[in-house]
Order: C-alpha cells, then structure tokens, then sequence
C-alpha cells in the first residue's frame, strides 16, 4: 500500500527539489558498482576532512577477511549467494564468512557473473516501471540456474524479501509471472540455510536487531537467535525488538531527522545489557545502527564465523 500511495504523490504533487535529487541520485548510483564502489572509496578517503553530518554517513573500509581456501570435493548441497549492491562494496566479508561456514559443511557456492539490483531501490522510492525491469532482469539471470542449485540464498534481508515477492510484482506479467514464481520456490534467508547445520563457538554477549524485513517481510522471527545460542553465544534479549531502526533501505538518507530519532531509541534497548557486539541481518540496518552504537555492529553471520573459526573446530 505504501508503495503505490508513493507512486501515486510521485505522479500528482511535487516534492522539494532537494528530494527529487536525492532519490534520483540514490536510484542512480547505489545499483551501479561500477560507480557506488569508487564514490564509496573517494568518500572514505576524503572523510577525515569532510563535515561529521556528512563523514558519519560514510561506512568505514572494512578490511577484507583472511580465510583458508576451503574446497568443496562432494558437495551435498548446491547454493546460488546472492551479493547485493549495498553490501558488495561495503560490506564484502559478510559473505566471504558464509562461503566459509557453508564448506565446513560440504555445500557448494556459486554466483551470478552479473548479479544487478534486485529492483528493490528504484521500486521503493517510486520509480515501479525501472524497478519492474530490475526485477524481470535478475528473474531471467536466475531461472537460467534452477537446475544447477538447490537454494537461491540473500543474506542481505532486504534483498530476499524483495525477491520473495516478486510472483507478487510480476503477477499481471504474464511472460514472467510463472518464472518469478518458480524462481522463488528456491529462494531461501541464509537464517533458513545455516539453521540446517551445528556450529560451536566461543562464548561472547550478543545483541540481536532482527530487520523489519526478516522478522515483517519474510516472517522470520528468533532464527538467528536460535542460530546463535545453538552455537554457545549468549544471546541477550530486549524490548521493542519489532520497532525499526531507522534504516528502513534509503529512508535514513530521505528523512534522516526521524531516522535518528529511530536509530537512538534502538540502540538505548540494544545496549541496555552491555553486549559485547550487535548483530542484525540487513546491510542498511547494520551501516545505521553502526553509526551511533558504543560497540561494533556486524552481521550476524560474521559473529557466527569469527567465533566458530577462533575455536579452530569444525562441526
């Protein structure tokens, strides 16, 4: 309802120009690495001297995890990961840290040579018919391997549950109706895949926002503390754990006032039982968060592989 109220403003009123320019931009760039990944370099490297408004916006570099190359000889099972355009760049070793809890279970990863946008960003910020053609775009890219994998896999919540409901989107399209639905028969959360496996890690105190998109979206709520406390890490709960952060994908960029308001009371709940660490699921979630929180902020597929490797075991 919400997007096709946006659609509908977009088309009978006019928002302030600086609006327009900001969603044009953001619509623009975020889905093109080619350009998001350089702009992203400049602006971590001009931050010392840019104003903090603007610098605390800007996601620190985050140095590239080390791990052995872990060859899968016999897969038992085949998975497609999905990057994202956000968290390719921002955040790679998010995903780097799943390849690597996954060969620890003989599963088999691949990926898409050109990935794209999810279609999620134009769609969300009133541009349907360019979001529509992202969509059917990464549809054909993906049905061309449902006979190579088993799962299709997100670990960005954001993207998944997009992609979820793209039978939905694409319902009055009767060339790719059927093909987005057979698409996501594959499509699972990384919560629904590594919650098939046995971890252990060293104990830590652990923080857990669940994103709207996960625990909303998807209807997936206490997977990852499930996840997480199977494995040996304390899971420390909170209140309002259904609230927003703020992030809400390009929401914190468009209406950052409120935004802050959401992030400042989350972070009061998240850090009320001093954690060690705060873990989320969602790459908008985890950059906001982060930008105001007292202790690191990662995705919890992070935590769960750097805890599981300090242990030097394999389940």
């Amino acid at each position: 309802m919400l997007d096709i109220a946006k659609e509908l403003i977009s088309k009978t009123s006019k928002r302030p120009v600086s609006m327009q320019i900001r969603s044009t931009l953001l619509r623009w760039v975020v889905p093109r690495g080619f350009l998001f990944a350089p702009l992203l370099g400049m602006g971590q490297f001009l931050s010392p001297v840019l104003p903090a408004t603007l610098a605390n916006k800007i996601p620190a570099r985050q140095k590239r995890l080390l791990v052995p190359d872990m060859k899968v000889e016999h897969a038992r099972i085949r998975v497609l990961l999905l990057h994202g355009c956000v968290q390719r760049s921002t955040t790679p070793n998010v995903n780097i840290a799943l390849e690597q809890l996954l060969a620890l279970h003989n599963v088999a990863v691949s990926s898409l040579p050109e990935e794209g946008c999810c279609g999620a960003v134009d769609y969300h910020n009133s541009a349907h018919v360019q979001g529509l053609e992202r969509m059917r775009d990464l549809v054909d890219k993906l049905h061309d391997q449902l006979d190579k994998v088993d799962y299709i896999v997100s670990s960005a919540s954001g993207c998944g549950v997009t992609i979820k409901e793209y039978p939905l989107y694409l319902s009055e399209d009767p060339e790719y109706a059927g093909k987005a639905a057979r698409v996501i028969e594959k499509v699972v959360d990384v919560s629904e895949l590594l919650g098939q496996f046995e971890f252990q890690c060293d104990p830590v105190r652990a923080a857990v926002h669940t994103p709207c998109t996960l625990q909303h979206g998807q209807a997936i709520n206490g997977e990852i503390e499930r996840i997480l406390e199977n494995a040996g890490i304390t899971v420390l709960r909170s209140r309002e754990s259904h609230l927003c952060c703020g992030s809400a994908g390009t929401y914190s960029v468009l209406q950052p006032d409120m935004a802050k308001q959401l992030q400042l009371r989350k972070l009061a709940v998240l850090e009320k039982n001093s954690p060690q660490v705060i873990v989320t699921a969602n790459i908008g979630c985890q950059l906001h968060l982060q930008n105001g929180a007292q202790v690191p902020v990662k995705h919890w597929v992070e935590l769960l592989q750097e805890q599981n490797a300090s242990t030097g075991r394999q389940v």
